[in-house]
């Protein structure tokens, strides 16, 4: 497989055990230097409420937790990679903002591949810490989004892809390559195809399988409507009806002033999906 250098972004003591072994299993498939982030938010005036204690000594304390965080982080993480074809990295940084988005992109941008859990909505921290959306769409990598309820780690043997010849979907497709080359099966799904957007006569996605066929993927096309739930919720059925333990697809976002948001179908997947999503955009 092409991935070379991975980078988890590991975020919280809850979560961290089945993140690292979905990162460790893609780690070892790709024979990847793999490298463990922890990235500390910076505490400021949310802590002020706090009783019994002035805001420079909340402040330190909050810094303290989030070290020793990081700290058992660390070692969980060095003892998990010891059998890695390749020597592991660990690192560490203290943000100067509050949210740590900027500080995981940017040291996401200088790797093949960037695993990340999904939001956990019920995590007091979740909006500082949890942060798939953003790597998606800002990081310029492929983001492989774990569930925080995932069964298994994934292994890519059955793989759905969300296609709608969109430049995020192109992207998304080449970008998981490495993951559609081993597979045993892929299935090019469109949901609501656009019409006059393929070639007459084609099933949807039927020229992507011509390409991907190229690669030597074993692929099929097939196309879906979703008239009465939405297009991300329709590419996740179809995921589960195929057996597939990934799904590939481009992250839509949409630009608000100077920020972008993600589209319907992308925020529906990232928030619901019960198996790994490979994103980029």
């Amino acid at each position: 497989m092409g991935y070379r250098t991975i980078l988890v972004h590991m975020n919280d003591e809850r979560r961290c055990d089945r993140l690292l072994e979905h990162a460790i299993k893609v780690a070892e498939r790709c024979e990847a230097h793999l490298i463990g982030l922890f990235v500390a938010p910076q505490p400021l005036m949310m802590y002020t409420e706090w009783p019994g204690a002035g805001l420079g000594d909340v402040i330190e304390e909050a810094r303290r937790a989030h070290a020793a965080a990081a700290e058992r982080l660390r070692t969980k993480f060095n003892i998990a990679t010891q059998s890695l074809p390749r020597p592991a990295e660990w690192r560490f940084l203290q943000s100067l903002m509050t949210n740590v988005a900027d500080d995981v992109i940017a040291c996401g941008r200088s790797v093949d591949l960037i695993i990340a859990s999904q939001a956990d909505p019920d995590w007091y921290l979740s909006s500082d810490m949890d942060v798939p959306d953003r790597l998606a769409i800002e990081s310029g990598r492929p983001v492989l989004v774990i569930p925080n309820d995932a069964k298994q780690t994934v292994s890519g043997r059955r793989i759905t892809i969300g296609w709608n010849e969109r430049r995020e979907a192109a992207r998304a497709v080449f970008d998981a390559l490495p993951f559609l080359k081993t597979a045993e099966a892929v299935n090019v799904v469109w949901v609501n195809p656009v019409v006059g957007g393929v070639i007459s006569g084609d099933i949807p996605g039927s020229e992507l399988c011509r390409t991907l066929a190229r690669h030597g993927v074993k692929c099929e096309a097939s196309w879906a409507e979703a008239a009465d739930i939405s297009a991300g919720a329709e590419l996740l059925r179809q995921a589960k009806a195929y057996g597939s333990d990934l799904l590939v697809m481009g992250a839509y976002g949409r630009s608000r002033l100077s920020e972008f948001i993600l589209g319907g179908a992308s925020r529906h997947i990232l928030s619901k999906a019960a198996l790994p999503v490979l994103m980029s955009h």
